[in-house]
C-alpha cells in the first residue's frame, strides 16, 4: 500500500491585496487542504477495509488448517491404537500357531 503524504497546509503570508480578498484566498486554500486531506482519508479507509477483508479470510483460512490439524492428530492418534492392537493381535495369533504346532507333534 503506498502511503501518500498529506498535504501541507498552506502558510498564512503578509497581504498585498486588500485584507478582505486575502483572507478569503485563505479559507479558499484551507478549504482545499481539507478537502484533499478527506480524499485522502477515505482512500486509507478504502485501503484498510479491504486489507481487513483480507485479513479475515486469511484467518478463516487458518483456522481451518488449524482445525484439520487437530484433526490428522486425532488421525494419527486413533491409527497408532490400532497399530498396537494389531501388533497384540498379531503375536497372540503367532503364540497360537506356536501351541498348535507343539500340540500336533
Amino acid at each position: 500500500m503506498a502511503s501518500k503524504s498529506t498535504p501541507k497546509e498552506p502558510s498564512l503570508q503578509p497581504a498585498e491585496t486588500p485584507a478582505v480578498t486575502h483572507l478569503s484566498e485563505i479559507l479558499q486554500h484551507k478549504i482545499q487542504f481539507i478537502r484533499q486531506s478527506q480524499d485522502d482519508n477515505r482512500r486509507l479507509i478504502e485501503n484498510l477495509q479491504h486489507t481487513n477483508q483480507q485479513l479475515n479470510a486469511d484467518a478463516s483460512i487458518f483456522h481451518w488448517i488449524l482445525q484439520a490439524q487437530e484433526d490428522n492428530r486425532r488421525l494419527i492418534e486413533n491409527l497408532q491404537n490400532i497399530n498396537q492392537d494389531l501388533n497384540a493381535d498379531a503375536l497372540q495369533l503367532e503364540l497360537c500357531i506356536i501351541s498348535n504346532s507343539k500340540l500336533q507333534e
